[in-house]
């Protein structure tokens, strides 16, 4: 049996290849289809792209056990169900538009994917080196594969259909999700030029029929869920913009327009996610007790007033929500959708931290805007009953999912700095409140991993004192973190002595420093901490965080499991 890198059976060469002829003649007839106004040769094509699948679909019955579970089969059959949408549109219509329009944006989508995720699987995964040829932005295969023809050619036009783009994906739970869709069409300001599209991921229940009663621009109906299908979406999208809203988030007065203006005003910003509750990362704020929707929607808009000193920049976020230009989401650098695969499985790829980490080593900003709150239900869009033994699968899989992170892109996504905690914040702000400066600011970060608490002081003067001239230096002595620290810094030093580095560094030349090293490390001494103060300004202040040991691995054994967090004030 053929295996690929990431352990998953494939097709000999043979038959691979064979496979991948058929889909290609599948996709061939596109513009075919869609330039034809006869209804009966267009339906004559849809007859020979059923007979592809079909055949197929065939394939199954004679493969080896392994291969039968291989998703190119679950795929096959989420193509044939959308021609049986697109016949059945024809019929309930007599529109060959509207016909085509659905084989425009859902059933040749999908092919395009399915193509896409086969290449991969079949070929470019079958050793290290064809995989990382596949993935390279200026010569892979892969930037054409996933790439969104409307969006390539608006940004060299840069004319769009849309300004804004907004998705709306849906498991099961119509309740919920209706309640999702009304408030967004509530609170959509009228002057947008936007487009509504809704994706019904496999559902039972009644979220398809839902759907088409909205009349959304586009309705898009994948059969089965969680087989590798849904990255088809992002070959719909036309709008220089794009929401993404899971469907047990609850919109609110002026968020909508709120993250449009900050993308608008500051070309700097690559991915917005609005503050909501029942998430991780630190994103929640106090807004005040709400028990209905007309509470949280008085409450919200209280919040909801535009400031740019509450946009707050990010290393990582967790995203219910999601807000991005798509000249930025689509750069072969930046787009997350399809890099996804090289971890096997989405639900274990961490597809927020991958986009976040990609976002800005491509020289963007990735922002929490705390003046656009929704509410978030939480873990309710694929929240199922779960037993102790899945519970432990399931943690056993997101660590080897960590371990193919790290390998891939060089960190850890749980890897120390991805995020401040709340002592760290208290600490923080009481210190700056109390002891604080004003004009030029200076904030030194060591071995601060991803840099999250030096940008959080940063983001502390700006929010709380309006300050925005504030500069973060920070110095490592792990290398696998100095790529990350430039995208948050001003200045990122590697260096395998400290010591050495902090002595050469102007005394007296930093309002506040950040420490966040292992207990036990050499440079965990009165010696170093003395000559962090030496750096320190007459009031300055030093934060030590005194972190867990290092596992083998040389990866902070946690994140948050720290000791007391203390800041001392140069007096």
């Amino acid at each position: 049996m053929n295996k690929n890198i990431l352990g998953e059976a494939v097709f000999d060469k043979v038959t691979a290849e064979e496979i991948l002829e058929k889909l290609a003649l599948a996709e061939g007839y596109r513009d075919e289809i869609l330039h034809c106004s006869d209804v009966k040769v267009c339906f004559s094509f849809l007859d020979k792209i059923t007979e592809i699948f079909s055949k197929i679909l065939e394939i199954k019955e004679s493969s080896a056990v392994e291969l039968k579970k291989n998703r190119l089969f679950l795929q096959a059959e989420c193509a044939v169900y959308s021609i049986f949408n697109v016949r059945e549109d024809y019929k309930k219509y007599n529109s060959l538009e509207k016909a085509t329009y659905r084989l425009e944006f859902e059933t040749f989508p999908i092919i395009e994917i399915i193509i896409a995720t086969f290449t991969y699987f079949n070929f470019a995964a079958l050793e290290k080196s064809s995989e990382e040829e596949f993935w390279n932005p200026e010569t892979g295969k892969a930037k054409d594969l996933w790439r969104n023809r409307y969006i390539a050619e608006s940004i060299k036009t840069g004319e769009y259909k849309y300004e804004l783009s907004i998705m709306v994906v849906a498991f099961n739970k119509w309740e919920m999700t209706k309640q999702c869709v009304e408030s967004l069409l509530k609170w959509m300001p009228a002057d947008i030029n936007y487009e509504l599209i809704l994706v019904n991921h496999g559902s039972t229940d009644g979220v398809k029929t839902y759907f088409e009663s909205v009349k959304p621009t586009k309705q898009i109906d994948i059969k089965i869920n969680s087989c590798s299908i849904v990255q088809c979406l992002d070959k719909v999208i036309e709008g220089r913009y794009f929401l993404s809203i899971s469907n047990d988030v609850i919109m609110t007065p002026n968020a909508v327009e709120n993250m449009l203006r900050a993308c608008k005003e500051d070309p700097k910003i690559g991915f917005i996610v609005p503050t909501t509750p029942n998430v991780s990362g630190n994103q929640a704020i106090n807004i005040g007790e709400y028990k209905t929707a007309d509470e949280l929607d008085v409450l919200a808009a209280k919040n909801n007033v535009y400031n740019p000193l509450k946009h707050e920049e990010r290393v990582s976020l967790c995203n219910p929500l999601s807000f991005l230009p798509t000249a930025v989401y689509f750069d072969p650098d930046v787009y997350a959708g399809g890099k996804i695969y090289r971890m096997d499985e989405h639900k274990y790829s961490f597809p927020d931290d991958l986009l976040s980490m990609s976002v800005r080593r491509k020289g963007y900003k990735v922002i929490l805007q705390k003046d656009a709150f929704c509410h978030h239900i939480g873990s309710a869009t694929l929240r199922t009953e779960t037993t102790a033994q899945e519970m432990n699968e399931s943690v056993k899989r997101y660590v080897q999912g960590a371990k193919k992170y790290k390998r891939y892109y060089g960190i850890d996504p749980w890897a120390i700095g991805k995020c401040f905690t709340g002592s760290h914040l208290i600490a923080m702000l009481d210190t700056i409140e109390n002891f604080g400066f004003d004009g030029k600011i200076n904030v030194l970060g060591i071995n601060c991993g991803l840099g999250s608490d030096p940008l959080k002081i940063k983001d502390i003067y700006k929010e709380y004192k309006g300050n925005t001239d504030v500069h973060v230096t920070n110095f490592t002595n792990f290398s696998r973190f100095e790529t990350d620290l430039k995208t948050v810094s001003e200045r990122a030093v590697y260096a395998e002595d400290l010591m050495a580095l902090l002595k050469a560094e102007t005394p007296e030349s930093y309002h506040h420093v950040v420490m966040e090293i292992p207990a036990n490390k050499e440079y965990h001494t009165q010696e170093f901490i003395d000559q962090c103060f030496d750096l320190l300004t007459y009031c300055g202040s030093l934060f030590i965080w005194c972190v867990e040991d290092y596992d083998e691995d040389n990866e902070c054994k946690s994140n948050y499991n720290a000791y007391p967090f203390h800041a001392i004030v140069k007096k």
